[in-house]
């Protein structure tokens, strides 16, 4: 039986049955590297968010009274 053809048949029954795939361990490093990804892109909204309150309102540095001392 042609190889491509065998692993295909296995593919569907193993999505029939419910089955777990073998190759686990490339399914973890690519979940693992889209939650680095997501994280990431979390912290750059965050930076991006500040920088726009800046950029909104700039702070008032000469309106404290520590800038008359």
């Amino acid at each position: 039986m042609n190889r491509n053809l065998y692993n295909f048949i296995c593919y569907c029954h193993m999505i029939w049955k419910g089955d777990k795939r073998l190759d686990k361990a490339q399914n973890e490093i690519r979940q693992k590297l889209i939650l680095i990804g997501f994280a990431c892109l979390v912290v750059l909204a965050f930076i991006g968010l500040v920088a726009l309150c800046f950029v909104i309102k700039q702070p008032e540095y000469y309106s404290t009274p520590l800038a008359f001392l």
